[in-house]
């Protein structure tokens, strides 16, 4: 267990050794739920398109795919740094 402190805004970090075994990256989103006195963060990561642009216009949908395909060319980057392949 490791002791994180929240901070006056109230945001609160997650370990790093968490963050790499989770894959979670800038930006990742989560669903929070409280379970008597315990907060769980829960990483959303099966993201159902199809509910996600309901309601959303084309060019919020544009945005969207846009940013997808940022974060997945940032992670195959810092995976082929890791290994040694740039």
């Amino acid at each position: 267990m490791v002791l994180i402190v929240m901070s006056s805004k109230g945001q609160v970090v997650i370990p790093k050794g968490i963050r790499e075994t989770l894959e979670l990256e800038p930006g990742s989103k989560f669903n929070v739920k409280l379970e008597g006195k315990k907060i769980i963060l829960e990483p959303i990561t099966d993201v159902n398109f199809e509910e996600l642009i309901i309601g959303v216009s084309d060019k919020e949908v544009s945005k969207i795919i846009k940013e997808t395909k940022k974060l997945e060319l940032e992670r195959e980057r810092r995976l082929l740094k890791e290994l040694g392949v740039e």
